[in-house]
């Protein structure tokens, strides 16, 4: 089954630090106004430093608020040029969740379906479920 999806790329020169503390803040923003089991329900989005790409699913109210939160976020820091967003449809799994996303800022590590055993440090990776999702957050 497609989903829609919003795909988001990052302009070079953008620091992905910056980005991904804009996503976190989205995140809690529409927490805020939602609540934090709906959030883990239904938010989904994954950002890849390396592609220096962010997926937001859209297919629910919160993930299209996520998005709107977001992008909003992108303009005012680094103004409309600094990125483009495509709504998709596609059969591609967006996994992440507010509280992975969470998860891996406390720890600042990577962030990849819970294997502790992947580092963001470790370049390249060495690990099958970092070459496959390619999905990294912290320094």
């Amino acid at each position: 089954m497609n989903k829609t999806i919003y795909h988001y790329r990052i302009k070079d020169g953008i620091p992905m630090n910056a980005v991904k503390d804009s996503l976190l803040l989205s995140v809690m923003a529409v927490e805020g106004i939602y609540g934090r089991s709906r959030i883990n329900l239904e938010a989904r989005f994954r950002l890849e430093r390396v592609s220096r790409t962010c997926m937001i699913e859209a297919g629910t109210k919160i993930g299209e608020t996520i998005a709107c939160v977001f992008t909003g976020l992108l303009i005012r820091e680094f103004g409309e040029q600094a990125f483009k967003v495509e709504r998709k449809e596609t059969s591609l799994e967006v996994e992440t969740t507010a509280e992975e996303l969470e998860t891996a800022l406390r720890n600042d590590h990577s962030f990849l379906s819970g294997d502790p055993g992947c580092d963001i440090n470790d370049e390249p990776h060495k690990h099958a479920k970092c070459q496959t999702s390619n999905i990294t957050i912290g320094d």
